[in-house]
């Protein structure tokens, strides 16, 4: 049985940190290589 506890007595939520969209390595890895000109 969990013991309740008084309203009040909470942490508040992690706040997500917003992040810049980078390339992922699985994306650069599955891409194609460009064709050279010759």
């Amino acid at each position: 049985v969990t013991p309740h506890r008084e309203d009040g007595d909470k942490m508040d939520p992690h706040v997500s940190v917003p992040m810049e969209k980078g390339t992922s390595p699985a994306a650069v890895a599955e891409a194609e290589p460009a064709d050279d000109p010759e």
